[in-house]
């Protein structure tokens, strides 16, 4: 008999000198920022195409495997010292594999970086399949929707496995059908739970939690990028004007989505948690951006601004659908001003990398006041109190 039987919370520390599993799931979300540091850096390191496809399909890997063991964690919690193992171990592979596949010495060497990252995130996915197991092992026998899981992480797991022994191109093709496994709904992976708990109060903060943890990048990668460079010129607009681009961004965030999600996500979690993969890759792709900016902005502004606009505008249509999706109740305020917003700051982009009526300082400045005024014109109308 476990916590689940007893009805206690599981996320809720039950013994003395053991912690609690929110702290556990807070300490889990750390490898995770710092493999998104590590590959805005590789990205930093070697700005191209390539590098930020690249940086995509890592960050999707991690993404995916993110949130299936919050679904694991949520469903069955981590209340022994094995499950706490296997995402410590989870862990290391995780961040080894950032490494692995942000390191530029491997891009010369005789190793493909594809050939560590496949084997290296199918270990991972191994640890997900040790802990599906363990977790839905009742007296030796695994439960049916435990065992279509096991097969199923199993079949994906293998998908990046084999990598190193196919020819190039082919390893990334099967590599993305195993990532589309992952991320694409399907009976066997989500199918129906026995453990008989879900709350969608904690699946709302989950994910608000980690949408704080990737906007804090955009300050760590800027923050390090002057650190290299020292604050001059651009530095000096591009560190305020990212402050409030993250503010707004998280006012947007936590006005519009977390109070009105919770009935949203009790009904059908997966279309709201699938709108955040969206939203978080914009503002890893935002932090990138800003950090291009203050590198390369007196050198090549136009195409710094369009890496610093694209993602921005991204963000900005990410949280309308999130608005819409959690069912706001104002939400059609929120489209409305957003995709205005959105059109406002795509214009300004354009302008400002196209003529000179704008300066680069004068475009950051401009954009960053268009966030505020999103944020100004998304709050909803009072209604005026009349005395009865």
């Amino acid at each position: 008999m476990g916590p689940h039987d007893l009805g206690v919370e599981p996320h809720v520390s039950t013994a003395h000198g053991v912690p609690g599993e929110t702290s556990l799931e807070l300490f889990y979300d750390l490898v995770y920022a710092a493999g998104i540091v590590v590959l805005s850096q590789s990205f930093s390191n070697s700005p191209s195409i390539w590098t930020a496809v690249w940086v995509f399909l890592v960050f999707s890997m991690m993404w995916a495997l993110w949130l299936r063991t919050n679904l694991l964690l949520h469903d069955r919690g981590a209340t022994n010292n094995v499950t706490r193992g296997l995402l410590v171990l989870q862990m290391t592979l995780i961040l080894l594999m950032c490494v692995a596949g942000g390191d530029k010495l491997l891009d010369q060497g005789t190793m493909d970086r594809h050939h560590v990252v496949g084997p290296l995130f199918a270990l991972s996915l191994g640890t997900l399949v040790a802990l599906y197991r363990f977790s839905t092992t009742r007296e030796g026998v695994v439960e049916p929707p435990g065992r279509r899981r096991v097969l199923g992480y199993s079949v994906i797991a293998l998908c990046f496995a084999v990598t190193p022994l196919l020819p190039p191109r082919v390893d990334l093709v099967v590599a993305a059908v195993g990532l589309l496994l992952l991320l694409v709904p399907s009976r066997v992976l989500d199918g129906p739970s026995t453990a008989g708990r879900f709350e969608a109060e904690h699946v709302v903060e989950r994910f608000g939690e980690f949408t704080i943890i990737v906007l804090g990048e955009t300050f760590v990668k800027v923050g390090l990028t002057a650190l290299k460079g020292g604050i001059t010129g651009i530095d000096i607009v591009v560190l305020p004007v990212a402050i409030v681009l993250v503010f707004a961004t998280w006012w947007l965030y936590f006005a519009d989505v977390p109070t009105a999600a919770v009935s949203r996500v009790a009904r059908s979690t997966r279309p709201w948690v699938m709108a955040h993969f969206p939203l978080h890759l914009c503002a890893v792709a935002l932090a990138i951006g800003c950090a291009e900016l203050m590198l390369e902005g007196g050198k090549d502004g136009v195409h710094v601004l369009q890496t610093f606009a694209v993602p921005l505008v991204g963000v900005v249509l990410s949280l309308a659908l999130l608005a819409w999706i959690s069912g706001a109740p104002h939400r059609s305020r929120v489209l409305v001003v957003h995709g205005v917003g959105a059109a406002v700051l795509l214009a300004v982009a354009v302008l400002g990398s196209a003529s000179s009526a704008l300066s680069l300082d004068v475009t950051c400045i401009v954009m960053a006041l268009v966030m505020v005024g999103i944020v100004v014109a998304s709050r909803p109308t009072r209604t005026p109190v009349t005395a009865g």
